[in-house]
């Protein structure tokens, strides 16, 4: 079997419940994103009609499809393109027995906190706790984080170790 067979059909997962918790993750993951990208280009926080309409011109800007409408049908359709993604990329992890340590996590959730922070107008305002807060605490952003290194480390390690191997 390759690789995408082999992460899709989940033999390599305890868990029978390891999809639906990473579309979950995936959903989760890409409404940060979302709320980032907004936070980004005009500032401050949205609310939601607002990153309902940013999310409906940002589908249309991806797909040219003028019928997912708002922040719910944009998660849909990021879930539907990235879950293969997922769960190859959590195989890769896992087989090549890679690890994020709690040093790893700790200075990147750091920095994560960080650049939201920079890339807000109002950094009184819009500080380390507001974020913390608005991203559902410390646990929810520290597991976008993680999920953010274990593709980091996948890249690397596929990079590593499949140059010049493909003759």
């Amino acid at each position: 079997l390759n690789l995408t067979e082999k992460a899709q059909g989940l033999q390599y997962f305890v868990s029978t419940d390891f999809a639906s918790s990473l579309a979950s993750s995936v959903r989760q993951s890409a409404f940060q994103d979302l709320q980032n990208r907004f936070i980004y280009t005009y500032g401050y926080t949205p609310s939601d009609a607002e990153l309902n309409n940013f999310a409906t011109a940002y589908a249309y800007s991806l797909t040219g499809d003028n019928t997912i409408q708002g922040y719910a049908g944009y998660l849909e359709l990021v879930v539907q393109s990235q879950v293969s993604q997922e769960l190859i990329m959590y195989y890769v992890f896992r087989h090549a027995k890679l690890e994020v340590t709690d040093e790893e996590l700790n200075a990147a959730y750091e920095e994560h906190l960080a650049e939201l922070v920079a890339s807000a107008d109002d950094p009184e305002t819009y500080d380390k706790a507001y974020f913390v807060k608005y991203y559902g605490g410390e646990t929810a952003i520290k597991k976008q984080v993680r999920r953010d290194l274990v593709f980091e480390k996948v890249g690397t390690y596929l990079v590593e170790n499949n140059t010049g191997k493909n003759s």
